[in-house]
């Protein structure tokens, strides 16, 4: 299957699962995605492949079926070969794929769990700062038997994926690929999430996510 035939493919399957309403905002995720995810399935069997050449030929099929898109390749080609150094991005597809498309990348899927947010206090130098009702939507993504985690929290945290570190009854610590971050999940007696908090170990700033 050439590119153009993928991205005819991965296009049908967007449609009948999310109606025939297609805007830029559908379309232009949908060729970064196919693009990155060759370009790691290829890294992954250990084959050479031109992330370039791959990211222009979806971004042709695209402007062949939308001439209206316009689809400017060079345009965001500096931020395309910054992603593809992330070493979050394979869980990111693999959310993205299964969420909006029903497709499985992977032999061993996310655990996915939401955690809703009422409040968050702020401490800076173990000194309490203040405290905020702002509700925020905490999204984890687990995967090797959850020894491995991608957070996300809207409008606060893009992704970050971490490695499980540490587990004392009620608590998993990780500590993320990227050194600054640590995460705490502290769950009640049933199992739930009870709290959630984020260090930012440089600024020594902690944020604990309330129920």
């Amino acid at each position: 299957m050439n590119r153009r035939e993928m991205f005819i493919r991965t296009l049908n399957a967007f449609v009948q699962r999310h109606g025939e309403n297609l805007t830029n905002q559908d379309i232009e995720p949908i060729v970064m995605n196919l693009a990155y995810l060759e370009v790691l399935q290829a890294n992954r069997a250990g084959q050479s492949i031109n992330a370039i050449t791959v990211l222009v030929d979806y971004a042709r099929a695209a402007n062949e079926s939308f001439p209206q898109l316009n689809f400017q390749a060079e345009v965001v080609m500096f931020g395309y070969q910054a992603t593809l150094q992330w070493d979050g991005l394979w869980e990111f597809l693999q959310n993205y794929f299964s969420s909006k498309l029903g497709w499985s990348i992977d032999v061993e899927e996310l655990v996915s769990e939401r955690f809703d947010s009422s409040s968050h206090t702020r401490e800076e130098f173990g000194q309490f700062i203040s405290k905020s009702e702002v509700k925020r939507k905490v999204e984890l993504m687990f995967k090797d038997d959850k020894r491995t985690l991608v957070v996300r929290i809207s409008e606060s945290l893009s992704d970050k994926k971490a490695i499980l570190e540490s587990t004392n009854g009620n608590r998993k610590v990780y500590r993320g690929t990227d050194p600054d971050y640590r995460f705490t999940i502290v769950y009640d007696h049933f199992g739930s999430i009870e709290d959630f908090v984020l260090d930012l170990l440089p600024r020594n700033l902690r944020i604990t996510y309330h129920e």
